[in-house]
């Protein structure tokens, strides 16, 4: 039996054929992971986006609750009047409001609760005011 002097020659082009074939199904599948890392790059850049969006939104939710706050709410909070006669507004209500040093607020004084003292405190003070010393 003799062989076909294209046998050889076809079994090249069957070879080329499925390298080809290998070859179409390589850039297919690199095709796709592109399109993916594309659609992947879009979702980040979207989400970069949505949180300045975010982060935007806050920030002017923030400042206007703090107008609101200004105008409308009433800030109701203990305050120990010092020797002085100053008061402290405490800090998260100060930073909340934006009160400055030297910024002027306005007052309404809802109750005035006195420290209970101990009857040795006030002998003592009595003492004291009746001998001329300072406690």
């Amino acid at each position: 039996m003799r062989l076909s002097p294209f046998v050889g020659l076809d079994m090249k082009v069957k070879e080329k054929e499925g390298k080809a074939l290998a070859t179409e199904e390589e850039e297919k599948k690199r095709s796709e992971r592109l399109a993916g890392m594309l659609s992947l790059g879009r979702l980040l850049q979207a989400a970069e986006e949505s949180n300045k969006i975010f982060s935007d939104l806050i920030s002017e939710i923030s400042k206007r609750a703090a107008e609101l706050l200004k105008r409308e709410a009433r800030c109701v909070f203990p305050a120990k009047v010092l020797a002085d006669g100053r008061i402290t507004i405490p800090v998260e209500w100060r930073e909340l409001l934006n009160i400055k040093e030297g910024d002027i607020v306005k007052l309404e004084i809802l109750d005035i609760v006195k420290p209970k003292r101990s009857s040795a405190d006030s002998t003592q003070t009595a003492e004291s005011k009746t001998s001329g010393e300072n406690v």
